[in-house]
């Protein structure tokens, strides 16, 4: 199953048994200049510079937020906390770059963590504090 394949099924089966909202964190490289000339089916770009769009190296593959219910002493107020499933294949393992981008986002208050599958993932964010 294509990685791609695994986050669909993750996103859906979070929808299904979470409170949290996932959304695909789309990345990708293109080129740019002053001009762009057509010729046929082919691009020319003159003074060409290569535009990433999108976050940064490492962010993970999936975020959102969920509903968090702060506690009494903190108002009763219900806030949204960012949440975020790093999506790998079966026995594949994050980067340094994505383990130090979630350790990050954790250490400032999110939830998530690394997900093989729906199952996994529902189980990170379903979790209180999340998971590393």
């Amino acid at each position: 199953m294509l990685e791609h394949d695994l986050q669909n099924q993750i996103r859906v089966g979070v929808s299904e048994r979470s409170s949290a909202t996932l959304f695909r964190a789309n990345v990708g490289m293109a080129w740019t200049g002053k001009r762009v000339h057509r010729e046929g089916g082919n691009v020319r770009i003159e003074d060409a510079r290569p535009l990433s769009t999108g976050l940064p190296k490492g962010f993970p593959d999936l975020f959102g937020l969920r509903p968090l219910l702060i506690t009494p002493e903190m108002v009763g107020q219900t806030i949204a906390q960012f949440v975020f499933i790093e999506v790998k294949q079966p026995k594949r393992k994050p980067t340094e770059t994505q383990r130090a981008t979630m350790d990050f986002l954790i250490k400032q208050g999110a939830c998530g963590g690394v997900a093989h599958s729906a199952e996994e993932a529902v189980r990170i964010l379903n979790e209180k504090g999340g998971a590393k």
